[in-house]
C-alpha cells in the first residue's frame, strides 16, 4: 500500500472532523501546541485521506493512534504498511482485531480494552458542592507530580498542559489529594480529552475524583463543544463515575506497546504529501 506523510491540518481536519469525539484526541494534536510533536501517516483515495495514523512524540515513548475501522483488508494493509515508518518501540492505540497483525512485526505487550466516552448530558454536573475544588496552576506542578507518584505512576502528564489553566485540585493542608486535568484541549477545534485523574489510595471512596472532573467539566463547557475521556473497560469505579457525571460509551479500543521483531524504522520511504 503507498502511503504519504501529510504536512498541512486542512486534509487532516476534513477527514479527523468526520467523527469529532471519536477522533478528539488527533484533532487536538492539530492545535500550535501540540502540532510540532506529531507525524501524520495516510493513504490515500481519489485524492482523499482514506486511513490516518498520528505518531505523537511530544514526552517520552512515541504515541501511535489509528482509530479506523478494523474489519476490513484495507486498514490491514494500512497498518502492514506502517511498520517500516515506526519507532522500534511505540505505543499504540488500535480499534480491537488488529493484534494479529500487528505481531506480524512486533511484540505486542498488551495494555487491554479502552472505552472512548463523550459527554452527553450535561444536566448531571448540576447542583454539585464543589467548594473544596481549586483551580491549578504550573506552581503546583511538583505537588501534582508527587501525587501521580503515589497514586497514579506510569500516567502520561504533559507538564505544559498545567498552562491552560484546566487542572483541578483537592488539598488536604499542604498534600494534594486528588486531581482531574486535559490530556489535550484545543478551543480553535473546539475539543478536549480529560485525563489524568486520580486520588490517593487512603482518600479513595469519598467521591473527590467526581467532584475534580465536574469542576473540569463545568469549565471545559465554557470553551468547548466535544468533551471526552479514555478509560479503562475493567475499571468499573471509574465508569460509574463517568457516567454519574454525563458521561456515555461511544467507541472502545485496545492499548498496547508495540516492540520490533526485526524491521528498522525508515521513515524515508514515506511519500512526502
Amino acid at each position: 500500500m503507498n502511503i504519504v506523510s501529510i504536512h498541512q491540518r486542512q486534509p487532516l481536519e476534513e477527514y479527523l472532523l468526520h467523527d469529532p469525539e471519536v477522533n478528539a484526541l488527533s484533532i487536538g494534536d492539530l492545535d500550535d501546541f501540540f502540532w510540532p510533536y506529531t507525524t501524520w501517516y495516510a493513504s490515500m483515495k481519489d485524492g482523499l485521506i482514506d486511513r490516518l495514523a498520528l505518531l505523537y512524540s511530544g514526552a517520552g515513548m512515541p504515541v501511535l493512534l489509528c482509530m479506523d475501522p478494523t474489519e476490513e483488508e484495507a486498514t490491514q494493509a494500512f497498518i502492514r504498511g506502517l511498520f517500516r515508518l515506526l519507532p522500534a518501540e511505540v505505543y499504540t492505540h488500535f480499534r480491537p482485531g488488529l493484534e494479529p497483525v500487528l505481531q506480524e512485526a512486533y511484540h505486542v505487550e498488551v495494555h487491554g480494552l479502552h472505552f472512548k466516552m463523550a459527554l452527553r448530558d450535561a444536566t448531571c454536573l448540576e447542583g454539585w458542592n464543589l467548594a473544596e475544588v481549586v483551580s491549578l496552576s504550573t506552581q503546583d506542578h511538583a505537588a501534582l507530580e508527587d501525587l501521580y507518584q503515589a497514586a497514579y505512576p506510569g500516567n502520561f502528564f504533559d507538564v505544559r498542559m498545567l498552562e491552560t489553566g484546566l487542572y483541578y485540585g483537592i488539598w488536604d493542608g499542604l498534600h494534594l489529594v486528588s486531581a482531574a486535568g486535559i490530556h489535550v484541549y484545543s478551543h480553535p477545534y473546539q475539543v478536549a480529552c480529560v485525563g489524568n485523574v486520580t486520588t490517593l489510595p487512603a482518600y479513595r471512596g469519598g467521591g473527590l475524583a467526581k467532584k475534580v472532573c465536574a469542576r473540569l467539566v463545568q469549565e471545559l463547557q465554557k470553551r468547548v463543544r466535544y468533551i471526552t475521556l479514555n478509560v479503562k473497560a475493567d475499571n468499573l469505579p471509574a465508569i460509574r463515575a463517568y457516567r454519574q457525571l454525563g458521561f456515555a460509551v461511544i467507541a472502545e479500543y485496545g492499548e498496547y506497546i508495540l516492540r520490533c521483531r526485526y524491521r528498522m524504522h525508515d521513515p524515508g520511504n514515506a511519500q512526502k504529501d
